[in-house]
């Protein structure tokens, strides 16, 4: 019956077009990409609203320019849980519950400023034999966080110097003091024996 085959199409076009309009109105970058290609087959407005790149540039550039923007100290850590989380997920016999991995980089905005992000993966399709196909990552911009964060520290840090000055002049102070209570003690001494 073509009419159902029409309302099932309209169903799916709106189903796909609601996805859509959720994935981009969220504030965290959403995005799908084949491990064998390294490109994309999606990735949502909010890597252009968080970071000034063009969606289509990065559809067509792939992994490689994703790779391009993340921090050098931090490419090799990614790289590493990346490959091992690919390898831990390849290995599972039980592919029902797919493993959520997690981790924390920096990525170059198109301004030359370094924001942080908190990426959320987990494995968006696998082959027939239950390889791993492509991977759905989810990032969160936790910068303002990292910072107050580092501020912290920074605060934490000063009240320790700060206390271990104060506790070396506490104890400089009671040294300094006792030799002289010492003297009157000794001096109030003599003058009681001496009557």
């Amino acid at each position: 019956d073509i009419t159902e085959q029409k309302l099932v199409e309209k169903k799916i076009r709106d189903y796909q077009e609601f996805i859509e309009k959720i994935t981009n109105v969220t504030p965290s970058i959403i995005a799908t990409y084949n491990i064998h290609t390294g490109k994309y087959s999606y990735i949502n407005e909010a890597v252009d609203k968080l970071l000034g790149h063009p969606v289509a540039r990065i559809m067509e550039e792939g992994v490689a320019f994703t790779s391009s923007i993340v921090h050098p100290d931090d490419i090799s850590h990614i790289t590493e849980q990346n490959m091992r989380a690919l390898e831990e997920a390849n290995n599972m016999t039980d592919v029902r519950n797919e493993p959520v991995v997690d981790f924390k980089y920096r990525m170059c905005n198109k301004d030359g400023e370094y924001r942080w992000f908190h990426t959320y993966g987990t494995i968006f399709e696998r082959n027939e034999q239950g390889k791993v196909e492509s991977v759905l990552n989810v990032s969160v911009d936790i910068t303002e966080q990292e910072k107050a964060e580092q501020a912290l520290f920074q605060k934490n840090l000063q009240l320790q110097q700060s206390n271990t000055s104060l506790e070396e002049y506490a104890y400089v102070a009671s040294h300094d003091l006792k030799e002289p209570l010492r003297k009157i003690a000794t001096f109030s001494d003599s003058m009681l024996n001496s009557e």
